[in-house]
């Protein structure tokens, strides 16, 4: 379901990532396709929990950096959930410039999705995402 969610949001991520991109001239073009269905942003799966809890090293989607189990989310009393995943491009994909996308729709971790999202960029291919229940 979520890989589907993901897929037809595909056109939404490449507006997203042409109208937010911060850091980047008008004419460069990140090296990543971002409407491409392999394109995946958050939690791979969902933890379980019954109160506050802290989940640690699951499969994450980190965009043009693929899976990652670089991973971190935590979940308070109130609901509020916070995850937090990195890696790492292949070489020779980086961008030239910094790249930030906002609003990508992200997977959380115990469950749901948010566009409440920052990915960071660097031109040395680290991909940093956070994504944060409103």
């Amino acid at each position: 379901m979520r890989t589907t969610a993901l897929a037809a949001l595909a056109t939404t991520l490449a507006l997203v990532a042409c109208t937010e991109a911060s850091s980047v001239a008008p004419t460069d073009t990140p090296v990543f396709d971002v409407a491409s269905p392999e394109v995946q942003w958050g939690a791979m799966e969902t933890g379980t929990h019954s109160s506050a809890a802290v989940a640690k090293g699951f499969p994450c989607g980190v965009g043009p950096a693929g899976i990652t189990t670089q991973s971190h989310a935590t979940l308070s009393n109130s609901g509020k959930e916070t995850l937090h995943c990195h890696g790492q491009m292949p070489a020779g994909t980086e961008p030239q410039k910094a790249v930030i996308l906002r609003g990508v729709l992200c997977g959380l971790h115990f469950g749901g999705f948010t566009t409440n999202s920052k990915v960071e960029i660097t031109p040395g291919g680290r991909v940093n995402l956070r994504c944060q229940t409103p």
